[in-house]
Parts: structure tokens; C-alpha cells; sequence
């Protein structure tokens, strides 16, 4: 039974540990939210449409040497 109480303890303990990290974390206001999440999708879209051109052209180019 002391195994299981002490592993209760330090998951109390841990727990308590994260409460007071999240605490002293900065976190971002609403605008700089909202503009890292445009420049995310923003990035996404460009990399797919990125990878869409290179798929297409090579998927072309294969089918030019292979009929």
C-alpha cells in the first residue's frame, strides 16, 4: 500500500507543479492569436500549392518519357 500512496503523492505533487508553471506562462493576446494563425494557413496554402505544381509537372514530365 506505500507503493501506491506515495505514486498518489508525487501525481499530486506533479500536479501542482504544472498548475504554478501555467501560471507564470505568457500567453498571447487575442491579436496575436489571430495573426499567427493567418500566417500559418497562410503558409500552408502556399506549401500545397507548391507541392501541387511539382507533382503535376513531374507526374508530366514521367509520363513524356514513359507512354
Amino acid at each position: 500500500m506505500g507503493a501506491a500512496k506515495e505514486k498518489i503523492d508525487k501525481a499530486g505533487k506533479f500536479m501542482s507543479d504544472v498548475s504554478a508553471e501555467m501560471k507564470k506562462t505568457d500567453w498571447p493576446s487575442r491579436q496575436e492569436l489571430v495573426e499567427s494563425t493567418v500566417v500559418v494557413v497562410a503558409s500552408l496554402i502556399l506549401l500545397g500549392a507548391f507541392i501541387f505544381i511539382c507533382d503535376t509537372v513531374l507526374t508530366n514530365l514521367v509520363k513524356l518519357i514513359i507512354p
